[in-house]
């Protein structure tokens, strides 16, 4: 035989398939092989893993000897891992043969050797009285005498074999549960237990061996298990001791459990007695808790060492004082997981807890940088902690935080450094370093941004320079174009400057210099930047918009700039606390602003919903501004307003928004909700018109589109009247076409006169539809086109003209529409000149309108606006 080989083939999802290929190889002549195939199925998932139902029912106890439940995993007792039963005697130390391979259940079903898990149960009748157990495991072993709800022994962790013993009170039927778990290498478990006394047992206590600080609390002394007598009536006393030998009762203590207060310094020792009134007193295990002290008075300075006094929870320097620590001068500490060891005390954990380090050091003159970092919070004072110099007392990751300070080395510096960690890392830092051993240039302020202005707001001084040589400063302002090459100005000699003039378009540097006659200083830089603000503040986008800014809040004076918006936004420029950049250069705070958007839109004939919101006043207008068809004012949280009407043709929408503190957003969308008007016409003109021409009327028109356009007819009339209307001509169409195309046609009016004329266009399928009527009139044999002239527009005293560029012997219509399509005003006049005055009722308000102005069938239609005072 060559070889032998091994191939696994999963079958669906319930079961595995082996084939072994066995080749054999003849060394006859004529060679053949001869492939075997052995299938060994084992049906994982439709039936036990060892394919027998394993024995036993998990829950039995055995009578007087153990039956032992096993599981195929280390500390696992589900029953998907379950393999049947083994048992053991009453008293029992079993190794299962081996410390690898595997051992076998009354199944019988393998178990692997390395992980496994046992519980034993069994039920035993005891004579009263006190009994010591003992169980033993490599590894995790517990015993409960309740069937499993407590345990009076726990060794549940791996570990080499070793033993726990326990004093029981046992009386009657037990049930005594038995747990064990097996995780790698050697594996033991054993059980035993001697009979100790006929009268009882003194019980046992929890929490026996402590560690506390004088301001922590010691937890409760517990009743693990209660004492018991073979007669009499069960009583308890609690007893305490400073030594562990002479004990004595604590007052009104008579609970199974009890709460230790007023402990002294030092090991303090507890038990519980245990009576029955018939003179048998019995005892508990004996409790200990020890009782330190933390070093450190909390208020004293390190002088060449920091002193960190520890405190047991986050950002607390009040209560659970633990002691304290030592840090060299410059250090950086990261604290690790496990007890955090104090002077006096252990019991702090490094995951929540503060510390206020003190140093008291002496500096030399000089302007020093100093840098603190923590993970959590951190901060620095070096005045012994009435300010903090640097602030950075919150949870985060590790950061540092860097500030300059000048100390005249005449006194020393109480520096308190606090810290604390609120879970996770944690880590804490600090250092510093000289930057200048003359002394301090002092800090000057501020750097600005103009727009349109010319004068910057004074430069003034945050702090003075300072010379360790004690010779006052002598001051010298310097400005620069380059921020390099600096010059002096003349005259500016004083801790501030008022510079009166920067050019538009410019960006100057300024710095301060400082000089005791030794050594000369120079403070921080101030940058003046002169931007200029584009826009004319009036132009509307197209179809967009154009939004021009305005410094302060519900102010459109002080105009810094524009930015662009699309049609439909929602946007909060930028975050409530920062400075928007405008075209031009021009800045403006985002917490004190005001916007005056503008867009020109075209709106389809239609019912249209706007809606508009904003944090804090906003109002929208639909005419330019006359009229605010949305206004909400006034200051609030983000809110929205809509505003529905009836539009059709080009409108001037005016957004007018301001912010005024905390967070800032404007949002603009609108919706169509049905056409109202009728669909365009097949043939859609852009003009009709009749001309003066040597030989009579020419008659142009202009179509945009067209759709089954057959032909146009040209039709006059002397009247006006639709019944009187002639067919005088024919001009072809261009049938579908979206290109434009131009005709003329050329009438020969008779007659003096008025003359009428329309088209009449119709489809090859025979439908038709009138333009409008275009009027010349005729005299002396030359014509004029009709055109009205409505003035004044603003109209602002009630009075409106009408002028006709010739007489029209026929009567007048004048109707006026609000942009939400209401007749609002009506009024008809007689024929007359040319021109008519018209007094418009003083109730109209303010805002644009429609007017259609009807002269028989000739009409115009024009917008107005009313501006009354």
């Amino acid at each position: 035989m060559e070889r032998a080989s091994t191939l696994n083939i999963k079958l669906g999802c319930c079961f595995i398939t082996k084939i072994m290929i066995l080749s054999i190889k003849r060394k006859a002549s004529k060679s053949k092989l001869i492939l075997g195939l052995v299938l060994l199925i084992s049906f994982n998932g439709w039936s036990q893993p060892c394919g027998v139902t394993p024995d036993g029912d998990e829950t039995s106890f055995g009578s007087a000897a153990w039956i032992g439940y096993v599981y195929d995993e280390a500390n696992d007792f589900s029953t998907a891992n379950y393999r049947g039963t083994i048992n053991q005697t009453e008293l029992f130390d079993e190794d299962f043969g081996a410390s690898t391979g595997t051992f076998s259940t009354n199944s019988p079903c393998n178990v692997d050797l390395e992980t496994f898990s046992v519980r034993f149960k069994m039920r035993q009748t005891f004579a009263c009285g006190e009994y010591r157990i003992t169980i033993g495991g490599d590894d995790g072993v517990r015993l409960s005498l309740d069937g499993g709800t407590s345990y009076v022994i726990d060794d549940y962790s791996t570990h080499p074999y070793r033993t726990v013993s326990v004093d029981v009170f046992l009386s009657g039927s037990t049930d005594m549960v038995l747990e064990f778990f097996e995780n790698t290498s050697d594996n033991r478990v054993s059980f035993t237990y001697s009979f100790l006394s006929g009268i009882g047992s003194g019980g046992l206590i929890g929490n026996s061996d402590q560690t506390v600080c004088t301001t922590s609390t010691p937890a409760t002394l517990t009743n693990v298990s209660e004492a018991g007598f073979c007669s009499g009536a069960l009583t308890y006393q609690w007893q305490e001791s400073t030594d562990n030998i002479n004990f004595t009762n604590i007052v009104g203590a008579t609970s199974s459990s009890f709460d230790p207060t007023g402990l002294s310094a030092g090991l303090n020792y507890y038990r519980r007695e245990a009576s029955n009134g018939l003179g048998d007193v019995l005892y508990s295990n004996t409790a200990s808790i020890e009782l330190e002290t933390p070093a450190g008075d909390e208020t004293s300075f390190g002088t060449t060492t920091w002193i960190g006094y520890v405190y047991d929870g986050a950002n607390n320097f009040s209560t659970n004082y633990l002691g304290e620590i030592s840090e060299t001068e410059i250090f950086d500490d990261s604290f690790v997981t496990i007890p955090l060891s104090t002077s006096g005390c252990t019991l702090l954990e490094a995951q929540t807890f503060s510390v206020r380090f003190k140093l008291r050091k002496t500096f030399t003159c000089g302007l020093y940088s100093f840098t603190i970092g923590g993970d959590d919070g951190v901060r620095l004072s070096l005045d012994g902690g009435s300010t903090f110099f640097l602030d950075d007392f919150s949870d985060h990751a590790y950061q540092t935080t860097t500030g300059n300070v000048y100390l005249d080395g005449t006194s020393s510096t109480d520096m308190v450094l606090e810290y604390y960690e609120n879970g996770a890392s944690n880590r804490v830092t600090f250092s510093y370093a000289v930057v200048n051993p003359d002394g301090d240039p002092g800090d000057v302020g501020d750097s600005q941004t103009l727009c349109s202005a010319t004068d910057p707001d004074a430069f003034v001084s945050n702090s003075p320079s300072q010379f360790c040589s004690g010779t006052p400063p002598a001051y010298q302002w310097q400005e620069s174009s380059d921020n390099i090459n600096f010059s002096d100005i003349s005259g500016a000699t004083g801790l501030t400057y008022d510079e009166t003039s920067v050019a538009t378009g410019v960006t100057r540097y300024y710095r301060r210099s400082a000089t005791d006659g030794t050594s000369t200083l120079y403070s921080d830089t101030l940058i003046v930047t002169n931007a200029t603000a584009t826009g004319d503040q009036v132009t509307a986008g197209s179809g967009a918009w154009i939004a021009y800014w305005y410094e302060g809040a519900n102010s459109f004076i002080d105009y810094r700039g524009f930015t662009n918006l699309t049609e439909i936004f929602d946007t909060d420029f930028g975050g409530g606390e920062v400075t928007s950049l405008l075209n031009g250069g021009c800045t403006v705070a985002n917490t004190t602003y005001s916007i005056r958007a503008r867009m020109s839109q075209t709106f389809a004939c239609g019912n249209y919903t706007f809606t508009v919101g904003a944090d804090d006043g906003y109002r929208l207008s639909l005419d330019g501004g006359a009229t605010n068809h949305i206004d909400n004012f006034s200051n609030g949280a983000y809110r929205t307003t809509d505003f529905t009407t009836d539009l059709d043709g080009s409108y001037d929408l005016v957004i007018e928004y301001y912010e005024n503190t905390g967070g800032n957003r404007l949002s603009f969308s609108y919706t169509q909700n049905s056409m109202l008007c009728p669909d365009p016409l097949p043939v859609e003109l852009t003009y009709f018109t009749a001309s003066d021409e040597p030989s009579g009327v020419t008659l142009r028109w202009q179509t945009a589109s067209e759709l089954n356009n057959d032909f146009f007819e040209v039709q006059h009339s002397l009247t006006g009247t639709g019944e009187s209307f002639q067919t005088i001509g024919q001009v072809d169409g261009n049938g579908t076409t979206n290109e434009v195309h131009d005709y003329t046609y050329a009438a020969k009016p008779s007659v003096n006169g008025y003359h009428f004329y329309r088209l009449k266009q119709v489809d090859y399928d025979g439908t038709f539809e009138y333009s409008d009527i275009v009027i010349v009139v005729k005299n002396n044999l030359s014509t004029h086109q009709l055109s009205v002239n409505m003035y004044p527009n603003p109209v602002c005293d009630s009075e409106l003209t009408i002028d006709l560029n010739q007489p029209l012997n026929a009567p007048m219509a004048l109707t006026i529409f609000n942009l939400n399509g209401k007749k609002v005003y009506e009024s008809q006049f007689e024929p007359s000149t040319q021109s008519r005055k018209v007094l418009l009722p003083t109730t109209l308000p303010n805002g644009m309108y429609s007017v259609r102005i009807d002269l028989g069938l000739y009409h115009v239609r024009q917008k107005l606006i009313i501006k009354q005072e």
